[in-house]
């Protein structure tokens, strides 16, 4: 990713500035300032999503991420990251069984080759297993009772764990679909925790045999 100086032009016309966002003026951390690791690419990318630059976000991930230094799992978490920025669900496929990983695992674990295709999934699902969380813990940032369950998301291979909120607890069963519910746009970042949770997504179940061997 090409620097310009403070007061120079990007492409497109936007400006880049130090001194604050007047117009059409995109504001960076002052670089002379000592920041935390990672502190000026999360900048950039709330800049960007602020003004509905999902692109430049994603392009903001990638471009920071050190790619000549990334082994292959890290490079496909990178993917997975500027997909989670742009708001798209990234999975990589392996070439040899067609299983979909997401979380990438870099390697497809029944075949030992590398899963070097890029799967966009869908924000819907299945829950596979659940349960309901009755204990509330300091910091705890839902009030219980709650569902944490794992979801298979449509076209996956393997399930990840996530919230099913938007209904009564006791509502949640095996073989529920459920879509994703995204935070505002202006709260996300690079991680799954751009999906503030699941919900049901209304229609029937989806019958047991379509799920039964990710349990």
């Amino acid at each position: 990713m090409m620097e310009r100086a403070p007061g120079q032009t990007a492409p497109g016309g936007r400006h880049i500035s130090r001194a604050g966002r007047t117009g059409h003026k995109i504001t960076v951390a002052d670089l002379g300032v000592r920041v935390r690791p990672g502190a000026l690419r999360d900048e950039l990318h709330r800049i960007c999503l602020r003004q509905a630059l999902a692109r430049d976000a994603a392009f903001v991930t990638v471009a920071a991420a050190g790619l000549g230094r990334l082994d292959d799992r890290e490079y496909r978490e990178a993917q997975l990251a500027a997909g989670l920025a742009e708001g798209r669900l990234i999975g990589h496929q392996c070439p040899a069984c067609g299983k979909v990983y997401i979380p990438s695992r870099g390697t497809c674990p029944a075949d030992g080759v590398p899963t070097d295709s890029e799967v966009e999934l869908p924000a819907t699902g299945t829950v596979t297993t659940f349960s309901v969380v009755n204990v509330g813990y300091p910091g705890q940032q839902v009030t219980p009772p709650y569902v944490a369950a794992a979801v298979l998301l449509d076209g996956a291979d393997i399930a990840f764990q996530h919230l099913i909120l938007g209904c009564d607890p006791g509502a949640v069963r095996m073989g529920m679909r459920v879509r994703a519910v995204w935070r505002p746009r202006a709260e996300w970042s690079t991680t799954a925790k751009n999906i503030s949770h699941f919900a049901p997504a209304g229609g029937p179940d989806a019958p047991y045999e379509s799920y039964a061997r990710f349990l």
